[in-house]
């Protein structure tokens, strides 16, 4: 809804007000330098059709004023939710909470190596994943591929073969882009020719949580 809407309906109370002092002022001011040439009569009519005219004008100014309320409602309820939309992106984004959603499986069994591993995470994110894991470890933009001895490790853990990695985004997407010709698929089985690989289609993948503890030493807010 715009935020141009509370400040029309606003500017409206303010000038539906502003008739009601006018007119109130203009019809007393005509009666107090008008005492002879006006009948009690005449005076009696005119101050009715004030008081008529101010009963209306006041009940456009009650109706203004609910819609404006109801507006300045609408716009505190829409920016709460635009920040609970904003927290639960971040949430999914950096691995604070379980993520649930379609995407793709793609198991990789044999031997391959730590920067393997990272091409592969590159090419899903290229292709649009929303959140990645490993062998049930969750990856995020902090996240460390690294090697002990032979084993691969993802933030300090090891993870051995089969290589399981699980996808959220749209499938045909991830798919396509991992299985096209040069891609990261043919790519490995031509380096590995005896490395066994499959994609499919998932429906409902569920991711676990980033496990390793934020720490921040350097970074921080600008004020």
């Amino acid at each position: 809804m715009s935020t141009r809407w509370p400040q029309i309906i606003l500017t409206l109370v303010c000038f539906l007000i502003g008739l009601v002092i006018a007119a109130q002022w203009r019809t007393r001011t005509r009666i107090v330098r008008s005492p002879v040439m006006l009948s009690s009569v005449e005076q009696a009519v005119m101050m009715s059709n004030l008081v008529e005219s101010n009963g209306r004008l006041r009940n456009e100014i009650s109706e203004l004023e609910k819609q404006l309320r109801a507006f300045q409602q609408d716009e505190r309820q829409g920016t709460l939710q635009k920040l609970v939309d904003e927290l639960t992106r971040l949430k999914i984004v950096n691995g604070l909470v379980e993520t649930s959603g379609p995407g793709i499986e793609l198991k990789f069994a044999g031997e391959i190596m730590t920067y393997d591993v990272q091409d592969i995470i590159n090419e899903l994110r290229n292709a649009g994943a929303e959140a990645i894991a490993l062998n049930e470890q969750r990856l995020v933009i902090m996240s460390v591929i690294g090697e002990q001895g032979r084993r691969i490790t993802v933030d300090g853990v090891t993870v051995t073969s089969p290589y399981v990695f699980q996808a959220i985004g749209d499938a045909d997407t991830l798919q396509k882009a991992c299985a096209r010709k040069g891609g990261v698929i043919e790519l490995l089985k031509s380096s590995y020719p005896n490395l066994e690989v499959s994609i499919r289609n998932r429906r409902d993948i569920v991711l676990p949580i980033f496990r390793r503890p934020y720490r921040f030493t350097h970074a921080t807010i600008v004020k």
